[in-house]
């Protein structure tokens, strides 16, 4: 079950019987739902200060209670029948497919990206740029040594 602090339990309460209330009385209905920017609104003259992030949290609490709050594209309503859930459970099915499809387009993505990293490490071009990297290293070194080598040198005169 969601957690939820002390404060949102209590409003989730009051948003379950909002919704329910409203219902009842022909003001929140499939056709005129209420979104969570709105409930925000609804909410600003509460003690409680409560966010939209908080609305999606708290109506997850109180469906995993069993209350029945219903969705479709456009917001939040009380349903009284059993077909008024299927708007909310075709969009939810929707959006499943949607990051099922996005998973997979990432995976095949890393997929063809690491082969063509590996393609292009191995490369005749890589290969060039690689060794003229390498050489490049190695002369610089050579360089460092060869003078590191001379001041040593006179390193040694100087001593005896």
């Amino acid at each position: 079950m969601i957690e939820l602090t002390p404060e949102l339990i209590i409003y989730s309460e009051r948003l379950s019987n909002w919704l329910k209330t409203n219902r009842a009385l022909g003001n929140i209905t499939p056709d005129n739902p209420r979104n969570a920017a709105q409930i925000v609104l609804n909410a600003d003259g509460s003690a409680v200060k409560i966010k939209v992030e908080d609305v999606y949290k708290m109506v997850h609490y109180r469906r995993e209670l069993g209350d029945w709050i219903a969705s479709c594209q456009r917001g939040y309503f009380w349903a009284l029948k059993p077909e008024e859930f299927d708007p909310m459970i075709i969009e939810q099915t929707k959006k499943m497919q949607l990051c099922q499809e996005t998973l997979r387009l990432g995976k095949l993505l890393k997929e063809n990206c690491f082969k063509a990293n590996n393609t292009l490490l191995n490369s005749p071009t890589a290969q060039i740029l690689n060794n003229g990297s390498n050489s490049e290293s190695n002369n610089s070194t050579k360089e460092t040594n060869g003078e590191n080598s001379t001041q040593e040198a006179q390193n040694d005169r100087d001593r005896n």
